[in-house]
């Protein structure tokens, strides 16, 4: 942080200043994210590394503006996955996309993430699916979010889940499911864009 010229005292309130130029227009705003911010997003990659190295408390550095953490959802959202094994950012991940009632640009960064986990992703998306269809509360959009990560994947297992869901008697989702899987036969990927 120092040779970020960087002070994590200073770091509250340079969060709050970043996350509140984001909630205006324009949304370019979120690209011109401060050198502390820059700086904290870089923090926590190490923090990963070194996590993931057996440095259990990689993280204590954050303690101090734990509270502060998701005025930048790219950093906390890296946070969140450092600290997990990789069966938990899969499952975190898909949580988080199945939840969605409406589709943002930080789900991109979510979605890519959960692709990078691999294909072991496949059989929890395809249990959450099924379970989320078969509730009364499902979120549509995150059905429809997890069925495009699907699509990335080139195992042949994910062409038969998509035809299954574009069977199914919601509108919405077998028509969401037809799609991608008419992406995937005709050898179109979906492209997810993070710029952090």
């Amino acid at each position: 942080m120092k040779q970020a010229e960087v002070s994590l005292s200073e770091s509250p309130k340079i969060l709050e200043q970043y996350y509140n130029s984001c909630q205006q227009w324009s949304p370019d705003n979120i690209l011109y994210a401060p050198r502390t911010v820059w700086a904290l997003r870089q923090l926590a990659e190490m923090a990963t590394d070194a996590y993931a190295h057996g440095v259990k408390d990689a993280f204590q550095v954050f303690a101090p503006i734990a509270t502060h953490l998701q005025k930048d959802y790219a950093l906390w959202v890296r946070v969140q996955l450092g600290q997990r094994t990789a069966p938990e950012r899969i499952q975190w991940l898909v949580d988080q996309l199945a939840e969605r009632g409406i589709e943002t640009l930080e789900d991109r960064y979510l979605m890519q993430a959960l692709v990078d986990c691999g294909e072991q992703a496949i059989p929890v998306i395809h249990t959450k699916l099924e379970t989320q269809v078969a509730s009364q509360s499902m979120k549509r959009v995150g059905i429809g979010l997890l069925l495009e990560v699907l699509a990335i994947f080139e195992t042949p297992s994910v062409i038969s889940i998509l035809e299954q869901f574009a069977k199914i008697e919601d509108g919405y989702i077998a028509q969401e499911a037809r799609e991608y899987l008419q992406w995937r036969l005709s050898g179109i990927q979906p492209t997810f864009v993070a710029w952090w």
